[in-house]
């Protein structure tokens, strides 16, 4: 690459994959939020893959908890949000999958740990606590 005088330019680096994972560990998972665990993307297992261009292109690979989950926008929108300010990140595109191939096994360990623990309702009485399970914890439709 050389500037309009011919002098030689330092190409722009592109982030780390590590530094957009540690981006989209910032994004929530707008089903775990309503069930009272908010919990990232990242550690929900549904970041499946990303790829990053030398030319600062993003490629974000997500797996959905369910086929019927119609929060994608949501999930592109931010994703792409907390990636693109990123410096050196010029496009995101968010791929996602069919929805077939997430469970609850692709969990972080602190989030599976975590899903176990009673959900306390803060908007009635003692009563309405329950007991979350896997299934609370994602859209699966």
């Amino acid at each position: 690459m050389s500037d309009a005088a011919g002098f030689a330019r330092r190409p722009e680096f592109a982030p780390a994959p590590s530094e957009i994972v540690a981006r989209l560990a910032t994004v929530h998972d707008p089903c775990s939020v309503a069930s009272g665990r908010p919990l990232s993307l990242v550690d929900m297992g549904m970041v499946k893959r990303v790829t990053v261009g030398d030319d600062g292109t993003v490629d974000i690979y997500l797996r959905l908890t369910s086929p019927a989950c119609y929060l994608m926008p949501y999930l592109e929108s931010e994703s792409t949000r907390a990636v693109s300010e990123i410096s050196g990140v010029h496009r995101v595109t968010v791929h996602p999958d069919e929805g077939l191939d997430w469970s609850p096994r692709l969990m972080s360990d602190a989030a599976r740990a975590g899903r176990s623990l009673p959900i306390v309702s803060t908007t009635g009485p003692a009563e309405e606590r329950r007991t979350g399970s896997a299934t609370s914890l994602g859209c699966r439709g």
